[in-house]
């Protein structure tokens, strides 16, 4: 007559115990590589992607090489931390293949089919809570199907009182052509102030 608790000799027990003994097995070393991105098994990848929050479009749609995945998520401690902030629009963008993209913050107000000539808004004025990035040409990779992601990576990142103005790279505008004072066109009725630059009139 044994003395032991019955759960012991539980087939369930047994299995938990079996369970235990495999943990105590590994190596522990083996273990915290999981938390070292350039090194940790790729199938981990999309795993980590999702505990450190850069998964979907947060920037693990536009990590399309193995290298850029892991680059996203050694940096997502320092782009969660500064969440909210031109630096994490920043870091999130070059972890994914934008380096060296530029953030003018409140930049100057320009006629953009939101406000009429009627006195409420001053020409020397500044656009606040909006902002613009400016894509490095040498080193961005630009198509329809990047630009929506990339514009849906900021969104993610942003300040939530900022709107982003215009997306561009080098001096063109990868949203819809808008209309800056830039010295090209001159207000003689060739040119509606409706935010849309015509090219033809210049």
């Amino acid at each position: 007559m044994t003395l032991l608790p019955p759960t012991i000799a539980d087939e369930r027990f047994k299995i938990l115990e079996q369970l235990v003994e495999r943990l105590q097995g590994l190596n522990h070393e083996e273990l915290l590589k999981v938390y070292f991105p350039q090194v940790v098994d790729r199938d981990a990848l999309f795993h980590l992607a999702q505990q450190f929050n850069v998964d979907g479009l947060r920037g693990w749609f536009l990590a399309d090489t193995e290298q850029k995945q892991r680059d996203l998520i050694e940096n997502a401690i320092a782009i969660n931390r500064k969440a909210g902030t031109p630096f994490a629009i920043l870091q999130a963008m070059e972890s994914v293949g934008y380096p060296n993209a530029t953030i003018e913050e409140n930049p100057p107000l320009r006629p953009d089919g939101t406000w009429k000539c009627d006195g409420s808004e001053i020409c020397a004025g500044k656009r606040l809570a909006g902002f613009f990035v400016d894509l490095d040409p040498t080193q961005s990779q630009v198509s329809t199907d990047r630009i929506e992601l990339l514009l849906a990576l900021i969104d993610e990142w942003k300040p939530a009182r900022s709107k982003l103005l215009d997306l561009t790279i080098g001096s063109r505008s990868l949203l819809e052509n808008p209309l800056r004072p830039d010295g090209t066109w001159k207000c003689d009725g060739t040119q509606d102030i409706d935010g849309v630059f015509n090219e033809a009139v210049v």
